[in-house]
């Protein structure tokens, strides 16, 4: 369900993954967070703008504040 309407999106199981763990990181539900997404999508598809929420997720995730937050280790210098 997204905002209440029931949808299908065909995404490949690394990413579906990866959208399970956001939601298990932010306490939230796939459907919450694909709601979300939905009411802020430009106009490109629900499976795309999805891809590109995963992906800006974890690209953040690696920054080096990104990495100090999550208690990982150094990040190479200009990297």
């Amino acid at each position: 369900m997204v905002n209440g309407k029931r949808t299908s999106v065909r995404l490949e199981p690394a990413m579906w993954d990866a959208l399970v763990e956001i939601g298990r990181r932010e306490g939230r539900t796939v459907h919450e967070i694909s709601s979300d997404i939905d009411l802020d999508r430009p106009e490109s598809s629900l499976t795309a703008s999805l891809r590109v929420h995963i992906m800006s997720y974890f690209r953040e995730a690696a920054t080096a504040e990104g990495h100090s937050k999550a208690g990982h280790g150094g990040v190479a210098a200009g990297v």
